[in-house]
């Protein structure tokens, strides 16, 4: 195995760095067709990568050159949601962690924000998920990329949210009923995740200690209304 890298500065101040915005799946597809090899990314959609900072690895046949590489990854200063549906999920917890801040406190705002993350979810789940393998003409892998699964997504979704609203029922008894529903309307392989995400927000209710356990995870789609 070869790592392919950015190509590391001349000199201070030089050479290429930033956040990963696209790739070009298909012109590195090709790329590895015409060398016999496949290419692994090394690297993930909205990741900083410095210069030097590898960006894919090689596997069998002969070894692109570097820059044949680099050019199918489009580098920019900050995250987008170009390629990159995760920064969108993120952009919505961030909205909902704020506002359950005690500066804000504003739970309903918090509650509204699990409503979106719900039908993003749902979407998703109801879509055939990406394999992550890209093959040639002749259906041979020449591109292998990582991609979050529906379980990751969940956990991005809710995690920080049941930590930093645990202690407001407005909040929990809205993420209950986001997991019922979500749980109810998945398919069963992808269900599976839901158990911890209730273990989570059952063990963060419990560490706040606010409020009665029994009160503050009865499911309820409006919190508490």
């Amino acid at each position: 195995m070869v790592q392919l890298p950015l190509p590391a500065p001349a000199s201070p101040g030089g050479g290429r760095f930033g956040v990963v915005l696209g790739i070009d799946r298909h012109r590195l597809a090709e790329v590895a067709r015409r060398h016999g090899c496949v290419l692994v990314i090394l690297v993930r959609h909205g990741q900083y990568v410095p210069s030097g900072g590898a960006l894919a690895a090689v596997h069998g046949g002969t070894v692109p050159s570097n820059d044949e590489v680099v050019r199918c990854f489009h580098l920019g200063r900050g995250r987008t949601m170009y390629q990159d549906p995760a920064f969108g999920i993120r952009q919505l917890v961030d909205v909902a962690i704020q506002a359950l801040s005690p500066a804000l406190n504003q739970a309903g705002t918090a509650t509204q924000v699990v409503d979106r993350l719900v039908d993003i979810l749902l979407r998703l789940a109801r879509q055939p998920w990406p394999t992550g393998l890209f093959v040639d003409d002749d259906d041979v892998v020449r591109l292998v990329e990582h991609r979050d699964d529906w379980a990751q997504l969940l956990s991005l979704s809710f995690t920080e949210i049941e930590i930093d609203g645990a202690g407001s029922p407005q909040v929990t008894r809205r993420l209950a009923a986001a997991y019922d529903r979500l749980e109810r309307e998945v398919p069963p392989d992808l269900a599976a995740a839901l158990a911890p995400r209730r273990a989570a927000l059952e063990a963060a209710v419990a560490h706040a200690g606010r409020v009665d356990p029994q009160l503050a995870l009865a499911p309820d789609p409006l919190g508490m209304g």
